[in-house]
């Protein structure tokens, strides 16, 4: 990915903006938000997306510790469409294309949030193995997804390591 050219918006917060001149006051205490447009350099690809985050100011040092310079720190925060974080088989079931893709774009908004999107899909994978989610008992009881994993290390073979541990997250 690479800029696009003339993209790159910045503003200062208004928190910045309101403290600027005050005693205490520091390039350190400036905060910003900035949005741009990222473009896919290969020709085969091509695909646009727009960036938005939050920057803050930074001192420079040299090895004595004496200010050298300043510079803003960028943080991406958001990416549309999300970057694609997994490869996904032709056949991938769409709720599971979904899912993925909902982990991708929350893994640079909150990591929390990414890891529950991430049980979520285990579930979701193991209902399309048909492997009960519910007791057959009267009510029907929820089965732990760590019993329905462990309970079916037979049908999911070589990948049972891979659920196994990704349930622990």
């Amino acid at each position: 990915l690479v800029l696009v050219p003339g993209s790159f918006t910045t503003r200062d917060t208004a928190d910045s903006l309101r403290h600027r001149g005050e005693d205490w006051y520091t390039e350190e205490d400036d905060r910003e938000v900035f949005c741009c447009m990222l473009e896919c350099s290969r020709a085969d690809c091509r695909e646009s997306v727009a960036v938005a985050g939050t920057g803050r100011g930074m001192v420079d040092t040299d090895e004595q510790m004496r200010k050298t310079g300043w510079y803003t720190y960028y943080r991406a925060i958001s990416f549309v469409p999300p970057l694609p974080v997994f490869r996904l088989p032709e056949a991938c079931p769409e709720g599971i294309k979904n899912q993925l893709e909902t982990i991708a774009a929350l893994l640079p908004v909150s990591l929390n949030a990414a890891v529950n999107a991430l049980r979520v899909t285990l579930e979701l994978l193991l209902d399309e193995l048909s492997i009960a989610r519910l007791t057959d008992g009267d009510p029907p009881k929820r089965i732990p997804l760590a019993r329905r994993i462990r309970d079916s290390e037979a049908t999911l073979g070589d990948h049972f390591a891979a659920f196994d541990a990704l349930k622990d997250l």
